[in-house]
């Protein structure tokens, strides 16, 4: 993305009403901050993460399942309903059951950068975090496929900026210690193939 100065500031209700005019699928690029699950055994205390990302829109999980079968020859399995929560009607975003939270309802196609930080802001290399990082099962539809559909629900209050649509975008709640997040994010970008999010 963009220097942050260059780029136009809306509100995450301006940032909704865009989603929810989204038809079919769409592409877009976002940076987010997040608290990633950690064991309980990880040394590092209030870890915050930074990510960069490219990602899909208004995707119909089923349809991703078994276009990715038909690619590698097997047969996708059964799709489950989410636990805890419901897409809305374009599919853009996952709306919490009880709460009624909606979340950036994405499939991550690729991780263009993450950094990770302590409570304190020190950086921590990622292989540090490795060892630390839950094991995830694959969901029933993906139980025969290689390659992992990576769906993920980012909350709102962690989107960061946004390039969409032509244009970028940042989420107007910034503070200045997020905004040095962000930079320092793109500080960090390598020049390594990109990878799907943790």
């Amino acid at each position: 993305m963009g220097s942050i100065a260059n780029m136009k500031v809306i509100s995450i209700a301006e940032f909704i009403a865009m989603l929810e005019g989204v038809k079919g699928t769409t592409f877009i690029s976002f940076t987010a901050e997040t608290s990633p699950k950690l064991l309980k055994s990880c040394p590092f205390k209030g870890v915050r993460k930074v990510q960069s990302v490219q990602a899909e829109l208004g995707y119909i999980y089923a349809n991703k399942c078994e276009a990715q079968a038909e690619r590698e020859g097997v047969t996708a399995g059964p799709v489950q309903s989410h636990r805890w929560g419901h897409t809305n009607e374009n599919r853009t975003m996952m709306i919490h059951n009880e709460t009624g939270e909606h979340y950036l309802n994405v499939v991550v196609n690729k991780r263009l950068r993450a950094v990770y930080r302590d409570e304190n802001g020190v950086v921590i290399d990622e292989a540090a975090l490795l060892p630390y990082l839950p094991k995830r099962s694959k969901s029933p539809a993906q139980a025969n496929l290689t390659k992992t559909i990576k769906v993920c629900q980012f909350k709102f209050g962690g989107i960061l900026a946004v390039r969409a649509w032509g244009e970028e975008f940042v989420i107007n709640h910034l503070d200045t210690a997020t905004a040095m997040a962000m930079q320092a994010a793109e500080a960090q970008e390598a020049d390594a193939d990109a990878e799907p999010v943790e």
